[in-house]
């Protein structure tokens, strides 16, 4: 049976490990993770991760909109990483957001440092970029297409947008007494609807005494 974990939102608000945690469940044999995410908290994302990871099942993440920042650490969790025709991957440097003394500043830049060299682990060996290349990519804040993606090795196939289907497969009916007691029941329906809103014609009585006749 297959579990699905869905990362839909920001990281540390609508997507939290709390949220992660109760799609995971021992009963499930592998698991599919949906991204649409822009990023979110650092930390929060590296829990998620080791969640996912953790779980020791094999994981298929599903790229279904915008893949971004600490959301495609979350993604690396996955054994095959699979982007929608219209879908989005992007990196950056990791960025805080800090008050305090020179010395607070400091202690951040180098925390930032050590985030980024994790982030770029991830992806050292399974894409076919070197750690300068990433390092630049990372540097520069790089978005790229599915087709991009695939190509660098930060994805491994693309796909179509599943279609919804909204339609009656009558031939696993296989016997001409199912298909007449499928079309027996539509045809009750059909003549329930039409008398539901069937005009009818009701009286009313005015102020003054008088009876009226009302056509609904």
């Amino acid at each position: 049976m297959t579990g699905n974990i869905y990362i839909y939102g920001e990281v540390g608000k609508q997507v939290t490990l709390d949220s992660v945690l109760k799609n995971i469940d021992p009963k499930y044999s592998d698991y599919i993770v949906h991204i649409h995410s822009p990023g979110g908290e650092v930390f929060e994302g590296y829990a998620i991760y080791n969640a996912i990871k953790n779980t020791g099942k094999n994981i298929t993440v599903h790229v279904e909109g915008t893949c971004a920042s600490i959301a495609t650490l979350i993604a690396a969790a996955g054994d095959k990483i699979i982007m929608n025709l219209k879908s989005s991957w992007m990196i950056h440097s990791p960025r805080v957001r800090t008050e305090g003394t020179s010395k607070d500043l400091r202690n951040a830049a180098g925390q930032l440092d050590r985030i980024e060299t994790q982030l770029i682990d991830s992806w050292v060996g399974r894409t076919s970029l070197t750690r300068e290349q990433l390092v630049e990519m990372y540097d520069r804040e790089t978005l790229l297409g599915p087709e991009e993606a695939v190509q660098l090795g930060f994805a491994d196939e693309i796909q179509e947008v599943l279609k919804a289907v909204a339609s009656a497969d009558f031939k696993k009916y296989n016997t001409m007494e199912n298909t007449s007691t499928i079309m027996a029941a539509i045809d009750r329906l059909t003549k329930t609807v039409t008398n539901l809103f069937k005009p009818k014609n009701m009286t009313d009585t005015l102020a003054d005494g008088r009876q009226i006749m009302v056509e609904s």
